[in-house]
């Protein structure tokens, strides 16, 4: 089950089992799972590592693209940060425009990506 395996690489990583963690959850598809190993790998600074498998995966997955954005100012690819984040706000502003249901859901995605984005860059 996906949802036990996000929780036991949590505790494993609480418990300073790193390598444990990150290798519990690393063959991945599932997004949710992609982002916290991805996240595990940013705490620990394996920036290289996680930039590999951002730049192989070409179309981010809108769960993990803090993540991507994150890795890509950590490795100095800031063209490619600022390229992800042009795209992630044109897609948020076109949804608004499709119907308040929609415009709502962007904004409550928004705010998830603004507090992730706003941790990169405070060092």
């Amino acid at each position: 089950m996906v949802i036990s395996k996000r929780v036991r690489a949590k505790l494993l990583f609480l418990e300073g089992k790193t390598n444990e963690a990150i290798d519990s959850i690393a063959h991945s598809e599932n997004p949710k799972t992609v982002s916290l190993w991805l996240a595990i790998l940013i705490d620990t600074r394996r920036f290289e590592k996680a930039y590999e498998y951002i730049s192989k995966n070409s179309k981010q997955n809108p769960v993990w693209v803090c993540e991507a954005i994150s890795v890509f100012i950590e490795t100095g690819r800031i063209q490619e940060a600022d390229d992800l984040l042009t795209v992630k706000f044109a897609t948020d502003l076109c949804n608004r425009s499709r119907g308040e249901l929609v415009a709502n859901k962007a904004a409550s995605q928004h705010v998830s990506f603004y507090r992730c984005c706003r941790c990169a860059f405070s060092g």
